[in-house]
């Protein structure tokens, strides 16, 4: 009787056992499914606030720094041989930029923004047309942004922007007079107001990996766009 008992109490034992070594593999399996499940959900709403950090890059045209013609007149100080002569052409790469920004809860995000943009600009002059000039100006821009969101949905999302901060300009130039040719040295300036940008409507698009566009004015342009990625 005691062998029998003690037979079954084996048997009982070795089942635990087997049971449990069986049920942690089972239970890995369960953990590592439900990681990939989540992974591959959607982008939801409450993944504005998992993934609260963004970064982007964007390229923008229309923006204030292109039209020279008025800004170099007024708010950045060309050479004085150029000056009181006509401007011909302005030529941009359009701006160049990348940012950073954080969600503070359902409708604010904070964070800035480093944009870059090359206009040259051809001159002639007013009474005499074989005297001409080229004016480059190389344009770094950087502002503190904020983003106030009024629409939100899984796979869209609307905002207006605010951006302001400081520029400074890069600038050299070469003026034909004839056969005479005058160089000037690249120079850098900070230009005499602040940098700006103001967009209205903004729209973005995607998952975590993200489209936007962007309306406005300002330093990164009437037309604003590119792409982001939430961290």
């Amino acid at each position: 009787m005691k062998k029998i008992l003690t037979l079954a109490l084996l048997l009982t034992l070795g089942a635990g056992i087997f049971e449990v070594r069986a049920a942690e593999p089972a239970e890995s399996e369960a953990r590592a499914a439900e990681s990939e499940a989540r992974a591959a959900e959607p982008f939801t709403l409450d993944a504005y606030y998992t993934y609260p950090n963004e970064i982007a890059l964007n390229y923008g045209v229309g923006s204030a720094q292109s039209f020279v013609n008025v800004l170099s007149s007024v708010f950045v100080a060309i050479p004085s041989s150029i000056a009181g002569m006509k401007l011909d052409k302005v030529r941009s790469t359009g701006t160049i930029g990348v940012s950073y920004q954080r969600s503070l809860g359902k409708v604010v995000s904070v964070g800035g923004t480093f944009n870059y943009i090359r206009t040259a600009c051809s001159f002639q002059d007013k009474n005499d047309p074989s005297i001409t000039a080229k004016n480059a100006m190389d344009w770094f821009t950087l502002m503190a942004t904020a983003r106030f969101y009024w629409f939100k949905k899984r796979v869209v999302a609307m905002y207006s922007k605010i951006g302001v901060g400081a520029a400074v300009t890069g600038s050299s130039y070469v003026k034909h007079k004839g056969t005479e040719v005058e160089k000037g040295d690249y120079t850098f300036q900070w230009v005499k107001i602040p940098a700006f940008q103001l967009s209205g409507v903004c729209v973005e698009f995607g998952g975590r990996f993200r489209g936007f566009v962007e309306l406005g004015i300002g330093m990164e342009g009437i037309l604003n766009a590119g792409i982001k990625y939430y961290l």
